[in-house]
This record gives C-alpha cells, structure tokens and sequence, in this order.
C-alpha cells in the first residue's frame, strides 16, 4: 500500500518516520487527593522538537514540565493549570537533554485521569 500526502505526493516510509509522533508517556491512574504523577524521564529529549500533552480529568489539575541538564538537577518550568472535564492540550519546546513532565492534583480525588505525552520529532 502507498502512501500520499495532501498534495498528491508519494510519501516513502523514511518520509513517514520523520513526521510520526512517538508516545513519551501515558497514564489513566486516578490521583488521590493532593497526589503528584511524574512521568519516566525522557532522556533523548534534544532528539526531539517538542512534546505535545493531552490531560483530562474530573477535576483540576496543574501540569508543569521539568527540563534537566543531567537527569539529577530539575527545573520545573511554568505551571498550566488545567478545568475540569476539559481536555487541555499543553505544547512545551524542548531544550535540555533531559525532560519530564508532572502532574499535580489539588485537594479533591480525581475519579477519572486521562493523560498523554508525544514527542514531535526534528524534521
């Protein structure tokens, strides 16, 4: 089967293996109240452009991003806070080698979480 873009152009598969997302990271565990969610650490992170984030859930949460030189020492980058019931997509630039992102759940246990990272490639 072959391939073709919006334009009519035959699409080869190194084409296509540039432009597809690769997932980072997903969850569906409810957070308890106050509870926080890291995800594994993305250690080839300059290999990519970005990282695109899909969070849902029942109640608010607050995602951050935490950006590494060495995979020791994080910084967390600007918060986003996310409402209830509404799927909040979060684009983050990636600029260290070393990324993760974080999710932080308020007073009120979630019943429902739904949440994905896919990083963006180069090309």
């Amino acid at each position: 089967m072959k391939t073709y873009d919006a334009q009519g152009n035959l699409i080869d598969s190194t084409t296509i293996s540039q432009i597809q997302r690769k997932l980072a990271f997903s969850t569906t565990t409810p957070l308890g109240a106050s509870a926080v969610y890291t995800s594994p650490t993305i250690s080839d992170a300059l290999s990519y452009r970005r990282i695109v984030l899909m969070v849902y859930s029942d109640q608010s949460i607050t995602v951050h991003g935490e950006h590494s030189l060495d995979g020791i020492a994080w910084r967390r980058g600007t918060g986003s806070s996310t409402a209830a019931n509404t799927a909040s997509i979060i684009d983050i630039v990636l600029s260290t080698p070393f990324f993760r992102v974080v999710l932080i759940n308020g007073a009120t246990p979630t019943t429902v979480l739904q949440s994905a990272g896919y990083l963006s490639p180069l090309t």
